[in-house]
């Protein structure tokens, strides 16, 4: 890539090999000049997110020396509302906030594409005074906050507890994303956690809010 390390030196005419066999040297960490290679190769760094944070300063090092962008850890997601009775949307902050009360036959959706990585995970926290009836669809699969999911072509299924409101919950979402052997690990406030298994790869979350009991915030955060 062009502004990188490597560019540069080539460009210059001033790098030769060290040996017969074309071979240059590079007196860096061979397992982090690795992991820079697989993300020119492929766009992304595998088992990122298993990295410490010491392990990722380090590789931050390399990636500065190189002069190759480092990745960027939280992928860019965000609401789209895509119909609006009450809502509202601040995208700064990552908050959907239901402000006044839909029609008992009116639904509001928000959805948050996936970036194009392999895996995404996110927290949402949700306060209300009430039990909102929502669920969180991931294309024709769903969690609901009652604790209950469902799978493509199939019903509603109890899974997990529900939760209690009035109250705050912090609910954690881990995402892989490889065509039908996607999956969507939940960590539930209690502490359970479960993957659902999805038969197709979604290309984003929906958030469905359900008439006049939805009213609360629901804040979303890329861990």
């Amino acid at each position: 890539e062009k502004e990188t390390f490597f560019w540069a030196m080539l460009r210059s005419g001033q790098w030769q090999p060290d040996d017969n066999d074309g071979r240059y040297f590079i007196d860096r960490s061979p397992e982090r000049f690795s992991k820079i290679l697989e993300y020119l190769r492929d766009g992304e760094v595998w088992n990122w997110r298993q990295f410490s944070a010491d392990e990722t300063a380090k590789l931050r090092e390399e990636f500065d020396y190189y002069q190759v962008p480092f990745p960027e850890l939280n992928p860019a997601i965000h609401w789209e509302p895509t119909t609006e009775p009450g809502l509202q949307v601040d995208n700064t902050n990552m908050i959907a906030t239901r402000v006044t009360s839909a029609p008992t036959n009116e639904r509001s959706v928000y959805t948050t594409p996936f970036p194009s990585v392999q895996r995404v995970t996110f927290l949402l926290k949700v306060t209300a005074k009430t039990l909102p009836r929502s669920g969180l669809y991931f294309g024709d699969s769903a969690i609901s906050l009652a604790g209950r999911a469902k799978k493509k072509g199939k019903g509603w299924e109890d899974w997990l507890p529900a939760l209690t409101f009035p109250g705050m919950h912090e609910l954690k979402f881990d995402v892989s994303l490889c065509g039908t052997s996607s999956s969507v690990s939940v960590t539930w406030p209690t502490g359970d956690t479960k993957t659902l298994e999805l038969p197709e790869q979604p290309t984003c979350m929906e958030l469905l809010l359900h008439n006049a009991l939805d009213f609360g915030t629901f804040q979303l955060q890329a861990v």
